[in-house]
């Protein structure tokens, strides 16, 4: 083993994790609404555009696979990316938010990186605020749904079945407190969506209750920001990244909800490894 860094991009943000040792054979999913990213011991992932800067010093270790609806953001991505580690970055346009696409995407990951061994699934939108439900239309919350819901469902369904027997693989949910109440006048449709994404965690939960792989969630109860914009109680992106990453490399829990309200919490998780 060598010592890596990994990079998560959860709800478009960029967290960083400290080097930490990795078997050269895990293979890590991370499923975004725009994106796919597979990590191992040799691959690493960046969203385009922020923190980019730190993608060529993962290129030089790390292969990097990135599947995104819009090539013209894995173009940008491409833009960031020195030539001397350029060959060390595939790209390929796909919709992980259909299930033919998504099929697609499975087997374009499994015939470029072999086994995969962790996932980790953020999906949806990082705000919504389109007035109280009265004014609005049914296509606006089928689009709501399909965001948040829909497209948590059909990724599962294709990719969960890759980990899924395996006591060594992980599954990680990442959601947020939404679901549970109203943020403020005008964001109630975000709130009807989160609310079904927790409940189909929950299906999920004691539908497999005896899958070997560990199905967890990580439910984040408050704001989540860079240094710059950090504010009374927020959660460090940073910090965030490195508790997620380490939850899913020791895998010593499983059918669990870990709740973050602060940033006590993430300290706690990084070094106990729990919430």
């Amino acid at each position: 083993d060598r010592l890596w860094s990994l990079g998560l991009v959860i709800k478009n943000l960029w967290y960083y994790t400290p080097p930490r040792r990795l078997s050269t054979n895990q293979v890590h999913v991370i499923l975004l609404r725009r994106a796919v990213a597979k990590l191992s011991s040799r691959i690493a992932f960046s969203k385009s555009g922020y923190e980019s800067r730190n993608l060529p010093i993962f290129l030089e270790s790390f292969k990097v696979a990135v599947i995104s609806r819009d090539n013209s953001r894995l173009e940008k991505l491409r833009g960031f990316v020195s030539p001397s580690v350029r060959d060390n970055l595939t790209t390929l346009v796909g919709n992980v938010g259909s299930e033919e696409g998504a099929e697609v995407v499975k087997h374009a990951l499994l015939k470029s990186v072999g086994k995969v061994t962790d996932i980790v699934s953020s999906l949806g939108f990082s705000w919504w605020q389109g007035g109280p439900p009265h004014t609005q239309t049914l296509k606006e919350l089928h689009w709501v749904i399909e965001t948040l819901l829909f497209s948590t469902f059909v990724s599962w369904k294709v990719f969960f079945p890759l980990v899924r027997d395996d006591p060594n693989c992980t599954y990680t949910f990442i959601t947020g407190g939404a679901g549970e109440k109203l943020l403020m006048p005008g964001t109630g449709f975000l709130t009807v969506g989160a609310a079904s994404t927790l409940a189909f965690c929950q299906v999920l939960r004691e539908e497999y209750p005896e899958v070997p792989c560990k199905l967890n969630q990580v439910k984040i109860n408050t704001g989540v920001a860079p240094p710059e914009r950090m504010a009374p109680g927020y959660l460090n992106h940073l910090d965030l990244g490195e508790a997620v990453a380490t939850l899913v490399e020791r895998k010593n829990t499983t059918h669990t909800v870990f709740p973050v309200n602060s940033p006590a919490d993430l300290k706690k998780v990084i070094l106990e490894g729990n919430l």
